[in-house]
């Protein structure tokens, strides 16, 4: 039986919570997606289930905290587990990939699927 991949989806807005899980479900049906409204609630998951979390996807401007930072305190916990940063700002997060908003779902999938693939070599 082939082990189901679990994503973090770090996003404050349920709406954009919902059209992520969507667009990832829609490619991958089986993928399982947990959502974190803020930054503690996500630690908190990945304190729980960290190594059970195979990607991380969150926002960076979080109504309670910022997704970067829960990149770098899952990149402290587990140093394999990929994440990506999404932002309308500006930045450059050193070691994550970042999609810029708005984006298209051919490239939050294209992003998604480089990093299943990459976690199979």
């Amino acid at each position: 039986m082939e082990r189901v991949v679990k994503v973090l989806v770090v996003e404050d807005q349920k709406a954009s919570f919902e059209l992520i899980k969507e667009i990832l479900r829609t490619r991958y049906p089986g993928l399982a997606v947990v959502r974190a409204a803020y930054q503690q609630e996500a630690i908190e998951i990945l304190c729980q289930v960290g190594y059970g979390i195979d990607i991380i996807v969150a926002d960076f401007a979080l109504a309670k905290g910022n997704g970067l930072e829960v990149l770098q305190y899952a990149a402290r916990l587990r140093d394999q587990i990929p994440g990506i940063l999404v932002t309308a700002r500006n930045i450059n997060p050193e070691g994550f990939l970042m999609i810029r908003k708005p984006f298209s779902p051919r490239l939050l999938l294209d992003e998604i699927a480089g990093v299943m693939e990459a976690a199979k070599t």
